[in-house]
């Protein structure tokens, strides 16, 4: 079969070299490509078969001859066979794997070609940008080769704007076929007739240029940052102007779907990943010299500013629902890049009703258009959580609270809404983190809607209980709150709750992990290696303190201590059992965001519940991630003064860590060892309070024992020793270490902490093979080993 293909590849291309070599005469040169072209089914069909270099030589043949100026006389239909050589290069291209050396000459002849203003030419140009754009992104080439690659594509789409007269509008778009953005399928001529906006057949073009710049931007963002000024607006976005295409205006007035739809999706590739960081130099400033020179940070802020009202201009206007969701997604993540702090303050709170306003009207609609509206209120959630909170609109949120979240036209009021029991478990899950991130970024505000979470929080809880047999998994939600509460995922419950545990490190007055200065041992010089809660530079803002510390001075008046008796009572019992084990992991996380004052302005009864929920946890459970959680709790609550200053309640909890310290789970005794390490701050912490004389010495039993676990774990992962040697660290601030390390008192410090017989014995073990080496001088060593480690140092 190979063997005929290639026969009759080279009965078809033999005459045309012959000719080319040996004839003088035009007319017999241009025969002998007619034959060529007339036999392209034949040869498309064989060009499989052919090895890629033999189809490149023989294309490359073909580019010669096309390419000659002058090669035939004027009277000759010398056009339309170049047309039908641009279509044979195409297609041929197509069928065989070409390397990136012949794709870059084909590209480099149909660029010389597009001055000739043939659609042919354009398009083979720009459908080769784009294959070539691909191979790029499957190869490590250089950063200027891309950032040339990206000029190029930029050119020809600009050009192909030109040629026809601007002429893009807002016009019903077409709506057949699907397009694919990683085929060239979409390129082909049975997309079926264009409507009169594409009356010159550009769109093909268009999108093949577009597509080019979004597989450059997917192989590497930061080599299309330099031509940002050349594909983004800068002024007038939404006023087209007569041959100045970018990618925004091909969003905005494009006639043809599909060509908007790549523009959006490259707008999207262009904002993820570093372009994050690189818009965050961008700032508005106000010109007041004409012609003066323009920074790159303001030339950033007039891109955001102008690609903020297309994109606001789109969510008003745009109907179809794919284009909707492309939008939205586009937008979501230049939200997320933009530095709202250095813009017009306005800009935020606009997006924010508009958006807003988009999202209620589809939720309103009678159609299923659940995902659409699920990813508007992911929108909505980032407006929510851009850093630092801006204080239009916390003003925003105080007034809509002070009119009453029952309005219907609020922003509180649609993400109540869009957590109502009936709608679509995607639609609640969006809607309570954006709940999440207005407790977290405007702590001020809204402790004044607790009603309201903890009915709905609860609501989530409790429907999870309930029997939804008669619900399957083909029901559509409509989001009407009428319909019968459907059942509950355990994603929506996991939402709800860590609404609740924001909520409650709000009025609890919770810093993080990282600034405990009030609480006690964590105010600690060593650094605490841990993932932390959800934070953002904001958290550091005036508000947000003051909001606060608040709540942590005042707990008498109820500031955080009935919010948590509620908690305790209603919302986390049944979810520390819920039969999800993130359910349960974020329920014992709640517990690590309460601070010493609320705690131990608790009943009794609800200080007890709490530690042996999480010793239970710790313990018992059999899913790592729900006892790294409960080692997490531990590790916040017994850095309590007044827990470390109990020996009952601290012994039970190092009970449980030193155990999980030998967790076969590394996350187990990451949050094991971090626990560790806050306990030794502690007993630090209380040390230095008394007397040098009652300090204790390393012959204390819980001391050795912390001594000799901390040691064995700086032997561990870097995570893991980081937080060990934090805890020797501790440790070697209030010891006193004697001469020699004798055991006899082991037995007459039993009663001091009750620990079980298993570390008894350990601690026993451990101590006797550790008399050979002297504790300082081991501790020294594990600083010294460790001195290398990065996260260590």
């Amino acid at each position: 079969m190979a063997s005929s293909s290639r026969a009759k590849w080279r009965a078809a291309f033999v005459p045309l070299k012959d000719s080319t070599v040996t004839s003088s005469s035009p007319f017999l040169l241009m025969t002998a490509l007619q034959d060529v072209v007339s036999q392209s089914k034949m040869l498309l069909s064989a060009a499989p078969d052919l090895s890629p270099q033999e189809v490149a030589r023989d294309i490359m043949l073909l580019v010669d001859l096309a390419s000659r100026d002058g090669l035939f006389p004027e009277d000759c239909d010398w056009s339309n066979i170049v047309s039908c050589i641009c279509r044979l290069i195409l297609d041929l291209s197509s069928r065989s794997q070409l390397e990136l050396k012949a794709l870059t000459r084909l590209s480099t002849y149909c660029q010389l070609q597009t001055s000739k203003d043939c659609l042919d030419h354009n398009l083979c140009m720009t459908i080769l940008l784009a294959r070539k754009a691909r191979s790029v992104q499957r190869n490590d080439i250089s950063y200027g080769y891309r950032s040339e690659l990206a000029v190029e594509a930029f050119l020809v789409l600009t050009h192909v704007t030109h040629e026809s007269g601007g002429n893009m509008s807002l016009q019903d778009p077409e709506t057949t076929g699907v397009w694919v953005l990683s085929s060239d399928s979409e390129l082909s001529d049975t997309d079926g007739p264009l409507r009169d906006g594409d009356r010159f057949k550009t769109s093909k073009v268009r999108t093949a240029a577009i597509l080019s710049i979004q597989a450059l931007c997917r192989a590497d963002p930061k080599s299309l940052h330099s031509q940002w000024t050349m594909l983004l607006p800068t002024h007038d976005v939404l006023h087209p102007r007569r041959y100045q295409a970018t990618m925004m205006t091909c969003l905005l007035f494009d006639p043809v779907l599909k060509t908007r739809m790549a523009a959006a999706a490259t707008l999207a590739a262009m904002l993820e990943g570093p372009s994050s960081v690189f818009l965050q130099v961008a700032e508005y400033k106000e010109s007041t010299k004409a012609g003066s020179f323009t920074t790159l940070s303001s030339s950033l802020g007039q891109i955001l500013i102008q690609l903020h009202a297309g994109f606001i201009h789109l969510v008003q206007t745009e109907c179809h629902s794919g284009m909707l969701m492309m939008i939205f997604k586009a937008l979501s993540l230049l939200i997320s890049a933009t530095p709202f702090d250095r813009l017009p303050e306005g800009l935020l709170p606009n997006v924010i009703v508009s958006v807003g306003k988009k999202a209620k009207e589809l939720f309103a609609s009678s159609l299923d258009q659940s995902n659409i509206v699920a990813i508007a209120v992911n929108c909505l959630g980032a407006t929510l959580s851009t850093t630092p909170p801006s204080p239009r609109v916390e003003a925003m949120l105080a007034a809509e609270l002070s009119s009453g979240t029952n309005e219907n036209e609020t922003l509180l009021s649609y993400l109540f809404l869009f957590s109502e029991p009936a709608v679509h478990p995607s639609i609640r899950f969006e809607a309570f983190q954006a709940l999440r991130a207005a407790t977290h970024n405007y702590p001020s505000v809204m402790p004044a809607c607790w009603e309201q979470i903890s009915s709905t929080v609860l609501g989530v809880i409790e429907s999870s209980y309930i029997e939804t047999s008669a619900h399957t998994s083909s029901m559509f939600c409509k989001g009407s709150p009428e319909q019968n509460p459907r059942p509950t995922d355990d994603k929506t419950i996991l939402g709800a709750i860590k609404v609740l545990d924001e909520f409650l490190r709000v009025v609890s007055g919770f810093k993080g992990t990282d600034e405990l200065l009030d609480d006690g041992p964590l105010n600690s010089s060593f650094p605490s290696v841990f993932p932390r809660p959800i934070r953002s530079l904001a958290a550091k803002s005036t508000s947000r303190l003051k909001s606060r510390e608040a709540c942590q001075n005042d707990p008498g008046k109820g500031s955080g201590c009935s919010q948590w008796v509620e908690a305790l009572e209603r919302h986390l019992p049944p979810a520390l059992v819920h039969v999800a084990p993130m359910v349960r992991a974020s329920a014992l996380t709640c517990f690590a965001g309460s601070t010493s004052s609320v705690f131990f302005s608790l009943p009794d009864s609800k200080q007890s519940f709490i530690i042996s929920s999480i010793v239970s946890a710790a313990s018992k459970d059999e899913i790592p991630s729900v006892r790294s959680a409960a080692c997490r709790a531990i590790g916040v609550i017994a850095s309590f003064p007044q827990i470390s200053a109990s020996n009952d309640r601290l012994g039970e909890l190092v009970n449980v860590i030193l155990s999980n310290t030998q967790d076969p789970s590394v996350s187990v005794r990451i949050t094991a060892t971090w626990a560790l390490a806050n306990i030794c701050d502690s007993l630090r912490h209380n040390a230095g309070s008394v007397d040098s004389e009652k300090c204790p010495t390393i012959d204390s039993l819980p001391i050795s024992l912390l001594s000799e676990c901390a040691l064995r774990l700086s032997k561990d992962g870097d995570k893991i020793k980081a937080n060990a040697v934090r805890a020797l660290g501790n440790l070697a601030r209030f010891v006193k270490f004697d001469d020699g390390n004798s055991i006899d008192s082991l037995s007459s410090l039993d009663s001091r902490w009750p620990l079980t017989s298993e570390f008894k014995s350990e601690s026993k073990k451990e101590i006797k093979q550790s008399i050979i080496l002297p504790l300082l001088e081991r501790m020294v060593q594990a600083f010294v080993s460790c001195v290398t480690t990065g996260n260590v140092k």
